[in-house]
């Protein structure tokens, strides 16, 4: 009976965290939500112009990760403010 018992408390737990870490934005998004806030446009050509000025740094700088792009295109956007 205690074995059932723990391992439905496992579950439970489990399940939980599953759930917690499902919900939560991960970092791509993160930086994604972030330019379009810093960006003085509408959300959906802030994300345009996004994906451009990715196009355009994966060409100057290939082989790095979408965040690296991300935190490149944020981290100029505030050096010029």
């Amino acid at each position: 009976m205690q074995y059932i018992i723990i391992f439905i408390l496992l579950l439970l737990i489990g399940a939980a965290a599953a759930y917690f870490l499902a919900s939560s934005p991960n970092k791509e998004t993160r930086l994604r939500n972030r330019y379009i806030c810093l960006s003085s446009q509408p959300p959906n050509i802030a994300q345009e112009t996004l994906n451009e000025e990715i196009k355009r740094l994966r060409k100057k700088h290939p082989g790095r990760g979408i965040n690296w792009y991300l935190e490149k295109i944020i981290y100029d956007m505030q050096k010029d403010r």
